[in-house]
């Protein structure tokens, strides 16, 4: 059975209280400094270049107003050698009022890649009126054949093998607001695999999944209980412009629940926005993310890597579930300004850090650096929802990302 060392719960308890302190320092709504009357979004855009009039102060009055909006981008991807069509569904809205009430959102990002990827996925980011109740949702069924590398030697940048399988996932939470910016609750985590099977085709050595000791053609079930703690003074979850943002989730998959397998596991993510210049809504954001098995063995499927946090944003110019272990540590910094004085475009630069830790120690790789530059457009000048083109690169590797709204 595999357990962390007493000292690592000490470095999440501090910083846990880091973020606490970063908390106590932010105002909890954020404001777009560019009055409404001169920004300008692709709904504009498209009225002047079909050659309509201006939306009437009745219209505008009405659009300002209003408590619901939705978004759909059709787009291709592509992630190393998979290239993707995915259709963006994007509705937020305002439970209560918008002084008292953080933005919820629901996204619903269904995909499929000529690599014969199918994805249904389904995220739900919800705050009821005055930030009494927060419920998180992420709802998936996939058939998703990926590329697997040596997690045993991180650093060996060759494909070991192509897994298949078909995964159905159940994640949801409820957490009750103790104060507007902070809620603490509890949830069930579900995780259904089955028909996994591995094409042995660059390699003629036991993989990776192999050495691990999972058995092929079985399915396997992770479920149990999640204690939640969530901090948010945001306002905007789609543009915050400053605040901060974090959630600590401890999972214990439990035999008695139906899982085929004992084990727990810890899961952080924590945000800063700085602004630097409100006029042009300059940004500083941060991410610390950090995913841990704390005790007992999972299915290899379900160990952490990157690419798999919760919106499947983490290590952009990375392969996805290039890194894969017991244990990942990842941060993130990226430079948000508008490029346009009426906000209608915008650009980021971004580096990050990946790093895995050694199988089933406390001990963690130098990290995997990569970089990037994006640019954004401007859908909704009221909610700041946005679409981008991210480019990103690491060493040996690079992509491009289609998004809809930041990558966090």
């Amino acid at each position: 059975m595999f357990s962390r060392p007493y000292f690592i719960q000490k470095h999440i308890l501090t910083f846990l209280s880091i973020s606490l302190f970063f908390v106590a320092q932010t105002s909890l709504f954020a404001q777009d400094s560019i009055p409404l009357a001169k920004r300008k979004d692709f709904q504009d855009l498209a009225r002047e270049i079909l050659g309509k009039d201006p939306f009437t102060q009745s219209q505008q009055d009405k659009r300002d107003t209003a408590k619901f909006y939705f978004s759909i981008i059709p787009s291709f991807a592509t992630s190393g050698s998979d290239k993707a069509f995915v259709t963006s569904f994007m509705g937020a809205f305002y439970l209560g009022s918008s002084k008292t009430t953080t933005l919820s959102t629901v996204y619903f990002t269904p995909y499929f890649t000529f690599s014969e990827q199918y994805v249904l996925p389904m995220r739900s980011y919800i705050w009821t009126k005055n930030n009494r109740f927060n419920f998180i949702g992420d709802y998936r069924f996939m058939k998703y054949p990926q590329v697997q590398y040596n997690m045993y030697k991180p650093k060996e940048n060759k494909e070991e093998s192509r897994l298949f399988y078909y995964q159905t996932r159940f994640y949801q939470t409820f957490s009750k607001s103790v104060k507007p910016w902070m809620a603490i609750g509890a949830g069930v985590q579900y995780d259904y695999y089955a028909a996994i099977k591995e094409d042995q085709i660059y390699i003629d050595r036991p993989t990776a999944y192999q050495k691990y000791g999972d058995t092929l053609n079985e399915s396997f079930i992770s479920c149990g209980p999640t204690l939640e703690l969530i901090l948010d003074t945001r306002g905007n979850t789609i543009n915050p412009q400053k605040g901060t943002y974090l959630r600590f989730s401890l999972r214990n998959n439990l035999k008695s629940l139906g899982s085929d397998r004992n084990w727990t596991s810890v899961y952080i993510d924590a945000r800063k926005y700085l602004p630097l210049n409100y006029r042009k809504n300059q940004v500083i954001a941060l991410w610390a993310w950090y995913w841990s098995v704390v005790n007992g063995n999972p299915n290899y499927l379900d160990l952490p890597s990157n690419g798999w946090d919760n919106y499947g944003r983490t290590a952009r110019g990375v392969y996805r579930n290039r890194y894969r272990s017991t244990g990942l540590a990842y941060t993130e910094i990226e430079y948000r300004t508008n490029l346009t004085a009426n906000g209608l475009w915008g650009g980021v630069a971004f580096m990050n850090l990946t790093s895995p830790a050694v199988l089933f120690t406390q001990e963690y790789q130098f990290p995997t650096f990569s970089t990037g530059l994006g640019l954004r457009l401007k859908l909704d000048k009221r909610t700041g929802i946005k679409c981008g083109l991210d480019v990103g690169l690491s060493r040996g590797y690079w992509t491009y990302y289609l998004t809809l709204n930041e990558c966090f």
